[in-house]
């Protein structure tokens, strides 16, 4: 398959080179009842959701939302940082450690700069935290960027409100190196990196709501994961099975799209889209859950045989693959009678349609008749 390896909406991946092999130390796509994220109160300590603990807040204040699957941040509400362990596993020296998780940004907080982070790693029983992902003032166009915090922030620009991204980011044990990538496909795909402590013993990630905000700023996060290696996190694309090359299909009946899903626990829906040019142009089929087939029904009035059909993550677009090679869509101009499954043909398929309802009749008052 022709395949672009997509990265997917915010990710965070651990690499942990003291093990001979991949481990997903996390995973949440946050299934669980609307309301608040911390059933157990507004105090240090207190659980929710998934084993998800509270490490600071202010009492008395709205607490980290779940709704719809996702949970969201409002940074005008009260102070709650809440964090997730990794099942007792715990950085050493030689470990990476990646995160990757979708995150919507609604609006920016108006402190002089925007400047809020939201999500980050962090050592258990402390308030040690490094790769501190958030969002600052746009530099260069969209409406605002994501940026890495302490040390000197830097930053991706270029992006838009109620859009959703894939986020990555990571933290190197030796080094100190955190780095962030957004809607990456491969590891040497764009990112920024920055320098803080080294030998941080990471154990567990986090989500941050602020509280000293002067006017809202919000993000919605879904479909976390953190895992040992970059792959783990930013899985293989889906691979399209067919149309996958020479099919003639005629315009306006139904034909199944198939494909091997990646992760479904990751990738929870793919965008399909098909071009009539050999890929020039690109037009949407749907957006679906990654179930691996798609009923395309009818399929479209054009004339072609450079057609492509191109399958991605909904969420990164740049993860994807698409046709081998160009299939036909055609526009049956002259029905014939003799066209028994409609292919705009009459040959030997035709025939197996009759053998295979020989003798066949729906006369109810003829006893010899078989269904």
């Amino acid at each position: 398959m022709k395949k672009t390896s997509l990265f997917l909406s915010l990710a965070v991946v651990l690499a942990f080179n003291s093990l001979s092999f991949a481990t997903v130390l996390l995973t949440d796509n946050f299934s669980y009842t609307n309301g608040n994220l911390i059933t157990g109160g507004d105090v240090v300590g207190a659980t929710g959701w998934g084993d998800w603990t509270v490490h600071n807040t202010t009492a008395g204040y709205e607490r980290i939302q779940v709704n719809n699957g996702t949970i969201v941040l409002n940074q005008l509400a009260g102070k709650e940082d809440v964090s997730k362990l990794f099942g007792g596993v715990t950085m050493q020296n030689g470990d990476t450690f990646f995160a990757a998780f979708d995150v919507n940004v609604t609006d920016l907080a108006s402190n002089g700069t925007g400047d809020v982070y939201f999500a980050h790693f962090i050592k258990t029983g402390s308030t040690t935290f490094v790769s501190r992902v958030g969002v600052t003032a746009s530099t260069s166009g969209g409406d605002y960027t994501f940026a890495l915090f302490t040390g000197p922030t830097t930053g991706l620009g270029g992006f838009n409100y109620g859009t959703k991204y894939r986020v990555v980011t990571s933290y190197d044990f030796s080094s100190g190196v955190s780095k962030l990538w957004v809607n990456p496909a491969n590891y040497s795909d764009t990112s920024i990196q920055i320098t803080s402590s080294t030998g941080i013993a990471v154990s567990a990630f986090a989500f941050r709501q602020n509280g000293n905000i002067a006017t809202s700023s919000g993000q919605t996060i879904d479909n976390l994961i953190v895992g040992t290696t970059f792959a783990e996190v930013v899985p293989e694309p889906a691979t399209l099975l067919l149309p996958n090359g020479g099919e003639k299909w005629v315009a306006g009946t139904k034909h199944t799209i198939e494909w091997d899903t990646s992760d479904p626990n990751i990738i929870t829906h793919v965008s399909i889209k098909y071009s009539a040019d050999n890929g020039q142009t690109w037009y949407d089929v749907v957006i679906c859950e990654n179930t691996g087939s798609y009923e395309w029904d009818p399929v479209p009035a054009v004339d072609s045989n450079q057609c492509l059909i191109r399958i991605s993550d909904s969420v990164n677009p740049n993860h994807y693959d698409k046709s081998d090679d160009v299939f036909t869509i055609f526009q049956c101009s002259n029905p014939i009678t003799g066209d028994l499954n409609d292919d705009c043909y009459v040959n030997f398929l035709d025939f197996a349609v009759i053998a295979d309802h020989w003798l066949n009749c729906g006369n109810p008052f003829d006893p010899s008749c078989q269904p």
